[in-house]
């Protein structure tokens, strides 16, 4: 199960922009049901946002929460890090990046580590090069100011 959750959580980071904070924080109650879109939440207003979720990344997202589901995980968490429905260490989705990279072969053709980061400015540059207004980007990553494609 957790190689599902793995693929779901780069697909979070890869196709919703999000940080390891708000992946490790997300719950359940925070996918949009039509599955579209993610609410991420926070304790300061002006950083509570939703955001778009890639085609791809929705049906590895919802692959996982069917298989979380059938493994009777508790709690709210979308990646926990057991059966226990304990939040996942940042240091174990780093891991996860990693072995989902390399399984597809990637690490090769990379000299720098993959991490969220990358994955989440990967996100921001795929919906510049798609011509969503720089204003939307801003708003779907949690910019306060709007931000350039420059």
């Amino acid at each position: 199960w957790k190689e599902r959750r793995d693929r779901a959580l780069v697909a979070a980071f890869l196709g919703a922009g999000i940080k390891t904070g708000e992946a490790r924080a997300l719950t359940i109650s925070c996918i949009n049901t039509s599955g579209t879109s993610l609410r991420i939440e926070s304790t300061h207003p002006d950083f509570a946002r939703e955001t778009h979720l890639a085609s791809f990344a929705i049906a590895l997202l919802e692959a996982w929460l069917a298989e979380r589901k059938r493994q009777e995980i508790p709690g709210e968490l979308v990646f926990p890090a057991s059966h226990a429905g304990r939040p996942m260490h940042k240091a174990t989705m780093l891991r996860a990046i990693d072995a989902i990279v390399e399984s597809a072969g990637l690490t090769s053709s990379r000299t720098a580590r993959a991490s969220p980061q990358t994955l989440r400015n990967t996100y921001a540059a795929e919906l510049f090069e798609h011509d969503v207004p720089p204003e939307r980007v801003g708003k779907w990553l949690g910019f306060m100011r709007p931000i350039s494609s420059n």
